[in-house]
């Protein structure tokens, strides 16, 4: 009912609909039999017209969608939220059953907005198990596109101009998505009929958190996932050779006892590298016979560092698609935070796909965000936060998003973020700004945040400390008051006292700003999350408006 729907274009929606569910037995109860029907309107946003449960009469149901008048209005269409909103919503509770299947049919006037929201629906669609047609008035080439990432799922159609050809259409319509029988297909659903593992020509290193912030439940269901997905894929029996084909690699994170500081040790606890393996069952094998939960500390920012560096710049002939797959259970270390900020850009810059599948409620949504490539919604699965935790789900969210990249729906690097991200010129230190420090340096274009220090590190802080009067160094909970020769309490300006990181806490760290004495200005830092002083403030505005009150009443005092 969005902008620009004829009239005419809307009475065909309803007798096409009506026509359909003439010959469709309506379920009559809640019991697993027959059809129940919903009604959706959508122009920028979607809402039900019909309800599953309203109608348990054909007669009466018909009655209604005959009653359905049209709406104006002056909002865009937009079918790929409504299709979002179907997935979500319409079928968020649906019966059980082994016969039971999930339909959806989108009627399409024109072009709609968003091409990003349509091919995320059908992501999400595929993952629900829904199957879905477009009926469209007009040829609309780009939503066919972003929107058939897997023929044996999705139906794309158009409406004959004339009446007499459109009867045609529904009796495809009913036997390839309605009444289709997988048990005994109909000859003309030739995509129906046929589902093919991805022939893709691509690399895949698959990372699993093997780390003590994965639960034990959660890398039991990540083997079974890895174990499910490979039988999505067409892996390559020559792994060595230039033919087409997926080589696949399986590492975890990280090795038993890494540390930053120990610069011999490997971050990753290789499985099997791309050329292991030329069975697929020998990888799926391994998988469930041979992985074991290493329950180490969380470095995915130093292990994707590892891949990136010395795995896929050794192959000499590397496929056109790289992927990273990876599969978190928890957040990363504090220690490997701005690590894995770093290689996430520079992987990304340099051309890999970087998917992230999260398990449980204990993700860093920023973390998973900040590795996933763009745009997040098709890539990035959180199993267990839009539906329940289910692993057919994310098998077959993986599944339709390798199904993008013959599509070229993506690019990757985007032109966005490679202007924004990969032209950037380097820092004195060879390094390059972070997002982190982009952000800080709106408000003050000549400051750069540092970097987060690992263990056994001896970071600013602590070298400031090192080089005063042992009178003078601070206390991690020190107050602001101390006690004068008189016996008051008087108090200490914040401002005159060092940066503090403070200790670690998990969760909670964060950009904060200090006062930074021989420069004169506010200058951020990485808060570690406990502990402290009073010299930390949330904004740079804040923190100069504090120091500048607290340094005229310091002159006013001295001149006293």
């Amino acid at each position: 009912m969005s902008d620009g729907v004829s009239q005419k274009s809307f009475n065909t929606m309803k007798k096409i609909t009506q026509s359909l569910l003439e010959d469709v037995a309506i379920s009559e109860s809640n019991c697993p039999t027959g059809a129940r029907v919903s009604v959706v309107s959508y122009d920028s946003s979607a809402r039900h017209l019909i309800h599953f449960s309203d109608f348990h009469s054909k007669k009466l149901l018909l009655q209604q969608i005959s009653n359905i008048t049209l709406e104006t209005s002056s909002n865009k269409r937009n079918i790929g939220e409504a299709m979002r909103f179907v997935g979500r919503n319409t079928f968020k509770r649906v019966r059980k059953g082994l016969t039971v299947k999930k339909v959806a049919l989108f009627f399409a006037e024109s072009s709609s907005l968003d091409s990003v929201s349509t091919s995320t629906a059908a992501l999400e669609l595929s993952a629900m198990d829904v199957y879905t047609s477009v009926l469209a008035f007009t040829d609309l080439p780009r939503l066919r596109k972003n929107f058939v990432i897997d023929p044996s799922r999705f139906q794309f159609l158009s409406i004959p101009q004339r009446e007499s050809d459109i009867q045609a259409r529904l009796n495809t319509l009913k036997d390839c998505l309605l009444c289709y029988d997988p048990c005994s297909p109909n000859p003309i659903c030739t995509d129906r009929n046929t589902k093919s593992s991805i022939d893709l020509d691509m690399d895949v290193a698959f990372l699993v958190d093997s780390s003590r912030a994965m639960r034990s439940d959660d890398y039991e269901r990540s083997r079974l996932f890895l174990h499910s997905l490979l039988d999505e894929i067409d892996v390559s029996a020559q792994p060595r050779a230039p033919s087409k084909g997926a080589r696949v690699a399986l590492y975890q994170h990280t090795a038993p006892g890494f540390t930053p500081s120990n610069a011999s040790q490997v971050p990753v606890q290789e499985e099997f590298n791309f050329f292991s393996y030329t069975d697929k069952n020998r990888m799926k094998a391994h998988i469930m016979e041979s992985m074991r939960h290493v329950q180490s500390s969380s470095a995915v920012g130093y292990a994707l560092e590892h891949i990136v560096n010395n795995v896929f710049s050794k192959l000499s002939k590397v496929r056109t698609t790289k992927i990273l797959f990876v599969l978190l259970g928890g957040e990363t270390s504090p220690w490997d935070f701005q690590k894995l900020e770093d290689i996430s850009r520079q992987a990304k810059c340099k051309g890999f796909t970087i998917f992230t599948l999260a398990f449980g409620e204990h993700i860093n949504d920023t973390q998973a965000e900040l590795l996933a490539s763009i745009p997040a919604a098709h890539h990035l699965c959180h199993s267990g936060r839009i539906v329940e935790p289910d692993m057919s789900y994310a098998v077959r969210f993986a599944r339709a998003f390798f199904g993008l990249f013959p599509k070229k729906i993506n690019t990757y690097p985007t032109k966005v973020f490679e202007k924004k991200h990969c032209g950037k010129e380097q820092q004195d230190d060879g390094s390059q700004v972070s997002s982190l420090e982009r952000m800080s340096s709106s408000e003050d274009q000549h400051v750069q945040l540092p970097k987060m220090d690992p263990p056994g590190v001896m970071n600013d802080q602590a070298q400031e400390s090192k080089e005063q009067p042992a009178a003078e160094q601070p206390n991690i909970e020190q107050t602001t008051e101390k006690e004068d020769p008189k016996g008051k309490a008087a108090t200490i300006n914040p401002c005159l006292l060092p940066k503090v990181a403070g200790t670690p806490c998990k969760g909670q760290l964060k950009v904060q700003w200090y006062f930074n004495k021989s420069s004169q200005t506010c200058i951020p830092f990485w808060y570690r999350g406990c502990g402290g002083n009073a010299n930390q403030f949330e904004a740079k505005s804040r923190c100069l408006e504090v120091c500048a009150i607290l340094g005229q009443l310091s002159l006013k005092s001295t001149a006293a």
